[in-house]
């Protein structure tokens, strides 16, 4: 759970006011259109704070596109320990065939995402602070474009069914962030691109390939 309540505030790390952003622009449009449109907005950052929201944006919505296509082929429990793997998602009641290469598709995604999230981070050069509430931020989990029920962040990553802290609910907490944060973001997506290199050297298509052959016998 220490790994999830840290990725969950380094998620928030992307969404809050600069000097050429208008304040709360970022957050409502990703909770009035999501992350895809927040990336679009974020394209070319014009200062630091701006850098700090685009890798944060770049960074929630690889880990979303992982989502997605778990949730297109049904496998929305937990699949194993390792992050992205391990987070229940919504249900899927009519999903499409499955696909054995789906791990290589997953951490495939992984790896060349994080790198395109380490870009705005590593070109931060100076102090910043932002701050957003958790309740803002989502996943389009099943790709409607609209928020629908089970896809908000929190609830995810089971923060919405965590103890309430000072007596206020974590899932409702403004949390603010700086150039620290940013920092730890770019480590973090150090680690997950790594892990990803780890699964593709087992090359788990094939393991998992038998697995289906023989079930369906």
């Amino acid at each position: 759970m220490h790994l999830f309540r840290t990725l969950s505030a380094a998620i928030t790390v992307m969404l809050a006011a600069t000097p050429n952003v208008r304040a709360g622009e970022i957050s409502d449009l990703i909770a009035s259109k999501g992350l895809q449109a927040a990336t679009l907005r974020l394209a070319s950052p014009a200062n630091d704070e701006e850098r700090f929201l685009a890798g944060g944006v770049l960074f929630l919505r690889a880990i979303e596109k992982t989502f997605q296509r778990r949730w297109s082929m049904g496998l929305t429990e937990m699949a194993g320990p390792l992050p992205i793997l391990r987070m229940d998602l919504p249900p899927n009641r009519n999903p499409e065939p499955f696909a054995p290469d789906i791990a290589e598709q997953i951490f495939t995604l992984v790896i060349t995402d994080m790198a395109k999230s380490r870009v705005p981070l590593d070109a931060i050069q100076g102090d910043f602070a932002t701050e957003l509430s958790l309740n803002d931020l989502w996943f389009d989990v099943n790709s409607s474009t609209t928020r629908d029920a089970g896809e908000g962040l929190a609830l995810l990553l089971g923060l919405a069914r965590t103890m309430t802290e000072d007596g206020v609910e974590v899932s409702s907490r403004v949390v603010r962030f700086d150039r620290a944060d940013a920092e730890w973001l770019a480590a973090y997506t150090h680690l997950l691109a790594g892990l990803g290199h780890v699964v593709l050297a087992y090359h788990p298509q094939q393991a998992v390939a038998r697995v289906v052959a023989t079930s369906d016998q």
